[in-house]
């Protein structure tokens, strides 16, 4: 193995199992889809829910006795696999994804039940050997083990194109990104999602030019999903590509998703690029300086503050009740007193408020609606300016 192939594999392994996860399909899955207005900047900050080990292990052992007795129940597997995955136990998700097959009917397309469980087979299969090629020490070599995989995907893809809002897809997409890194000249994640020419995913989509600002909406939401089911929530990669998908148009979202990225590489996070060497030479058609005042990064601070120690609150929450043997899926007052997940919006001083930058498009809807309802009142008091200033002035005269 060359040097750079060497490179190329050491990042893989770092970057390529984190980013992998989000094809993952169990019944959190089906939770967070319920969520599916979540807000993009509080997931950005951290502001999503993140399970410890012990949740895992405990739904492993009740559904080894569950599947002891009802062998047919499909939901069953999908839950377990996931579960073993998640504790890096790859060969035991895969061997349990393999037994849900034994149980499955043929594909009826038809059929909506029929088309959701090969759909979700088809995932967390291609998942599974994604995760265990990455730890097997992601060769180069073997990279066929990796196209394989993500050819699973792209058959639950094509059973439920849009499934949890494109989050397949930008899996996909990354999955061949990595493919493409290792056959040729390694690129930015964000070059190879928005240039038509790169990713054989979205060729289709974008055939006469770039993105519109439609579609970078579908690529931030999808890449967002990535993220808030932890998987990409250490890719300083996928926060790169966020960046450059909102572009100078929307410099100031931009701007906070490059301050996440930047956390991750100064606390020692790696991207996935061999080549990369700074933040702006991994943005394509993105900002290259801060749309934020200094105003705005002590807010973009003061919320992954309140985040963190949210997500603190709730994993010690969690891990006492798991300790003292109670788990969610079997106790429906599991969640009596979680920590709520605080509020995120954004806190603006007046000055920011009437200055150009914001991080949401609020700001602009407020100042539209108060024009409206304001500009009669506005203009009467125009009106009857004017008519006491001609008044004085006959007056005078």
């Amino acid at each position: 193995m060359t040097f750079r192939n060497r490179i190329q594999a050491t990042a893989l392994v770092l970057a390529l199992v984190p980013l992998a996860s989000a094809c993952l399909n169990d019944r959190d899955t089906l939770a967070d889809e319920a969520r599916k207005n979540r807000d993009v900047l509080a997931t950005l900050v951290g502001g999503f829910e993140r399970n410890p080990p012990l949740y895992y292990e405990m739904r492993i052992a009740r559904i080894e006795k569950e599947l002891a007795v009802n062998p047919a129940s499909l939901e069953l597997y999908d839950d377990i696999g996931v579960a073993n995955d998640r504790i890096g136990k790859d060969d035991d998700a895969i061997k349990w994804i393999e037994a849900k097959r034994a149980h499955m009917s043929p594909l009826d397309m038809k059929n909506e039940a029929s088309r959701e469980q090969w759909y979700r087979y088809y995932a967390n299969v291609g998942t599974f050997w994604a995760h265990r090629w990455a730890k097997s020490g992601a060769k180069p070599d073997r990279i066929e083990e990796l196209e394989n995989a993500s050819d699973l995907i792209q058959k639950a893809l094509q059973i439920n194109p849009n499934a949890h809002f494109g989050r397949e897809k930008y899996q996909l997409v990354v999955m061949k990104w990595l493919i493409s890194n290792a056959k040729s000249s390694p690129m930015p994640l964000s070059m190879f999602i928005q240039d038509p020419g790169l990713s054989p995913v979205l060729a289709e989509d974008r055939r006469y030019g770039l993105m519109t600002i439609a579609q970078a909406d579908e690529a931030i939401t999808g890449l967002s999903g990535l993220i808030r089911l932890g998987g990409a929530w250490q890719s300083a990669d996928v926060y790169m590509a966020i960046a450059s998908l909102y572009g100078t148009r929307r410099g100031p979202m931009a701007s906070v998703a490059l301050l996440r990225a930047k956390e991750i590489l100064q606390s020692g996070g790696k991207s996935l690029n061999p080549e990369f060497t700074t933040i702006d030479d991994e943005l394509y058609h993105g900002p290259r300086a801060s749309a934020l005042n200094a105003s705005e990064t002590r807010e973009y601070q003061r919320l992954r503050a309140v985040a963190e120690k949210w997500n603190n609150e709730r994993q010690a929450f969690m891990l006492g009740r798991l300790r003292a043997g109670r788990h969610p899926d079997t106790d429906a007052r599991f969640w009596d007193g979680v920590p709520a997940l605080p509020d995120l919006s954004v806190h603006e001083g007046l000055f920011t408020f009437l200055g150009a930058k914001v991080f949401t498009p609020t700001k602009i809807m407020m100042g539209l609606f108060f024009l409206v309802i304001a500009s009669p009142f506005l203009i009467v008091a125009y009106l009857v300016a004017r008519g006491y200033r001609r008044r004085r002035a006959q007056s005078v005269h």
